[in-house]
């Protein structure tokens, strides 16, 4: 694809397409933010406490995100627990950007899958029959990943340590754009964005937007977009803005 004159729609969180739109802005690359999903601290009930102060209870701590390590960091420093004196199970992610978070804030990563999708993770995890597993999640995750380790015969506990919500405010400017032509790619990094993005807009510009190359981070994303009924889905190679830019170019 040639990205001369061509705008780019980035449907992540506002600083998350921040951060996307600054590295493709470096390639030469025009993109217009239309945040889909916001991700916040969930309540932490006593219960979900209790758990997280019981970490050398568990076998495996896994992380299907960046922002489930950032915000378990922070509910981790809340209650003082810390860290560095207390047992910790084996710790798995899911790609790249949760192994970074994750060794950002100090502690090693055990396991990453061959390639960064929950069930790539699900079917790889070694080591998990008759294991204990903690899951630190989004409120909105599939229960897929944790169905199958539990098929796998592993004890599975899922907690949500932060929380996403779908964006459902209208965007006036983005509906123009759409309706003259002026947008040309848009990129999902979750199926959630994709679900977010679908309410932020009427019925025909989402008619107008399937029409439209998408690039999608992983095949939940794909697939999400697919029954959608986008019809020129590009999954990227790489779960990252790299590998978004590289989909781009093709």
């Amino acid at each position: 694809m040639s990205l001369e004159g061509k705008l780019v729609v980035l449907t992540r969180t506002e600083n998350g397409n921040r951060v996307w739109a600054a590295y493709l802005a470096h390639h030469g690359v025009e993109t217009y933010s239309l945040p889909a999903i916001e991700a916040g601290p969930a309540p932490i009930p006593p219960q979900t406490q209790a758990i997280l102060r019981q970490l050398a209870g568990y076998d495996w701590l896994v992380f299907t995100s960046a922002f489930g390590v950032r915000h378990a960091q922070a509910e981790f420093a809340r209650l003082t627990i810390d860290l560095t004196s207390t047992r910790l199970p084996r710790i798995a992610v899911v790609g790249e950007s949760s192994e970074i978070a994750t060794r950002y804030t100090g502690l090693p990563v055990a396991f990453r899958p061959s390639h960064a999708s929950t069930v790539a993770l699900a079917g790889e995890l070694p080591d998990v029959a008759g294991r204990r597993i903690l899951m630190l999640r989004t409120n909105i995750a599939s229960d897929t990943l944790a169905r199958t380790l539990r098929r796998r015969g592993a004890e599975v506990t899922e907690l949500p340590i932060y929380q996403t919500r779908l964006r459902e405010d209208a965007d006036p400017a983005f509906s123009q754009l759409l309706q003259a032509g002026g947008a040309h790619y848009l990129v999902f990094a979750s199926p959630s964005a994709v679900h977010g993005f679908i309410r932020r807009i009427t019925h025909d510009d989402l008619r107008r937007a399937k029409s439209l190359p998408a690039v999608a981070i992983g095949p939940s994303v794909a697939a999400a977009l697919e029954q959608m009924g986008f019809s020129s889905i590009h999954q990227a190679a790489q779960p990252n803005v790299a590998g978004v830019y590289r989909a781009l170019i093709g």
